[in-house]
């Protein structure tokens, strides 16, 4: 019975949620194998294109989805900001000076560690 019923779920794709089908006639217990989820990888590929067509829409249509979806726009907005100011602080922390001896930061532009009174440029 069992790979009757297996054969039947193949060929038709059906699922059946039961976990124990019992035999009518009082024999042994028979185990139904639910079939498995969808795979992860085709999750990630759906998710992937939904990604791609979400990008798409808002590049062609970016003020009729500001009008459409105003919380989303602001929160679009919030992040845009937040990676300006981020990308401001890296460029400001990668202008400033180190001094070679003693590795504290140096004022741009100093001639001099203030720690160890030596040339912050090795010079």
């Amino acid at each position: 019975m069992i790979g009757e019923l297996s054969e039947d779920l193949i060929m038709t794709g059906d699922e059946i949620d039961v976990e124990n089908l019992f035999s009518d006639d009082g024999g042994e217990e028979e185990t139904q194998v639910t079939p498995p989820a969808p795979k992860e990888k085709e999750e990630k590929e759906i998710e992937k294109v939904i990604y791609q067509i979400g990008s798409t829409y808002y590049a062609n249509y970016r003020d009729e989805c500001m009008e459409k979806m105003p919380e989303l726009a602001a929160q679009i907005k919030s992040l845009q900001d937040e990676i300006a100011t981020n990308k401001e602080m890296i460029e400001k922390l990668s202008t400033e000076e180190i001094c070679p001896q003693c590795g504290k930061k140096v004022n741009p532009g100093s001639k001099f560690c203030i720690l160890v009174c030596s040339p912050s440029r090795g010079q």
